[in-house]
């Protein structure tokens, strides 16, 4: 059963950052629940228990309180947490777990000794446009990385949003460091670097 949101659950539904770059309008009717979830897809969920992720990072960047009974827009997603979770985009029935505080949703396989549980979420059903399309968060993504070749190695950015860049080179240095490192071998004592 396809539903139309109305103009209330649309108010009360809150966009989490995960799903920033997807546009309002790919999120308008409510379609039944996914039977095996895929990482990317789009879901409006009801939390019911708090756990772990007492907030919420919304769409705009903004953190919120979470509530019981709030309506949460997420995105299924595998995530590895050293400190907090291990976990995989899918879901059992109609429950799933809330990975991240920036709205990745999927079940937990494992977690830290000293985490708390997680945050425990009910799917009421995917997110779809009017037209009763289901958007996927790959689609509406950034640009793919751009790769430099510098004498520092293969630089890739990876913009996250459009006032910062991140900056890794190939064999995981950071670019500070590959620089510290070329300004040391040539024996200069001070340098800077532009990103």
């Amino acid at each position: 059963m396809t539903i139309l949101l109305d103009d209330e659950m649309m108010t009360n539904m809150r966009v989490s950052y995960a799903l920033r770059w997807v546009p309002r309008a790919s999120m308008a009717t409510l379609l039944p629940c996914l039977v095996s979830p895929q990482a990317g897809d789009v879901a409006l969920t009801k939390l019911e228990k708090i756990g772990k992720n007492a907030t919420l990072e919304l769409a705009n960047g903004r953190r919120c309180t979470l509530h019981e009974g709030d309506l949460l827009a997420v995105v299924f997603g595998d995530r590895y947490a050293t400190l907090q979770f291990e976990g995989y985009a899918r879901a059992n029935g109609d429950s799933c777990d809330l990975l991240s505080m920036g709205g990745l949703c999927g079940l937990v396989e494992s977690k830290h000794a000293k985490a708390a549980e997680p945050s425990k979420l009910r799917l009421l059903g995917a997110l779809g446009d009017v037209n009763c399309s289901l958007p996927k968060t790959h689609r509406a993504t950034r640009q793919p990385p751009e790769v430099i070749q510098s004498h520092f190695g293969t630089i890739r950015t990876a913009s996250v949003l459009p006032q910062k860049t991140k900056v890794r080179i190939a064999n995981g240095q950071t670019a500070r460091s590959a620089f510290s490192r070329e300004r040391s071998q040539a024996g200069f004592d001070q340098a800077a670097l532009r990103v």
